[in-house]
């Protein structure tokens, strides 16, 4: 027989093995009471696992049944609500820590400035310093050339008139 006029077959899944494919994933926020109050529920419960348990709830509700609720205030929130609310919290974060970078910014910009202001200050300072010891240096000199005149007056004046007293005379 020709193997290239085989043909293969191919078996189509059975409903039940499709069934997994078109599962919906659901999930929901609790709060630290509303858990408590569901594992207390589980626990009480004839479940083995949490997904029979919650499918009972859930279908207990749509079908209008008695049932005992987890809470009232139970937030149903589905992916996409949850992915824009994700995006929404990432986005706050940046924005917050942008506005803390902006705050930083600014602080760092106020210092630097007041750096600069001691800076040209200080330069200020330092340059009237040096130019009053440079007029202390030239009234120094000045001083110095007067004593030495002073010096030498005295002895001019004591060569031209002698002091005869001895009390005087060192």
């Amino acid at each position: 027989m020709d193997q290239t006029n085989k043909t293969k077959t191919y078996e189509l899944p059975l409903k039940s093995q499709m069934e997994p494919r078109n599962k919906k994933r659901l999930s929901m926020f609790l709060s630290k009471k509303q858990y408590r109050r569901f594992k207390r529920l589980y626990n009480e419960s004839k479940h083995e696992n949490y997904d029979a348990f919650i499918k009972e709830k859930v279908l207990m509700t749509i079908q209008g049944k008695p049932r005992t609720t987890i809470s009232s205030s139970v937030k149903k929130v589905s992916p996409e609500q949850q992915t824009k609310e994700y995006v929404k919290d990432k986005e706050k974060e940046k924005l917050a820590f942008y506005m803390r970078l902006n705050s930083f910014y600014q602080d760092l910009h106020s210092i630097a400035s007041s750096y600069s202001e001691l800076i040209v200050q200080r330069e200020s300072l330092i340059q009237q310093n040096t130019e009053m010891l440079g007029t202390l240096q030239v009234y120094t000199k000045d001083l110095a050339k007067i004593s030495k005149e002073v010096v030498v007056l005295i002895q001019d004046f004591k060569s031209h008139y002698p002091i005869k007293d001895s009390n005087y005379d060192n």
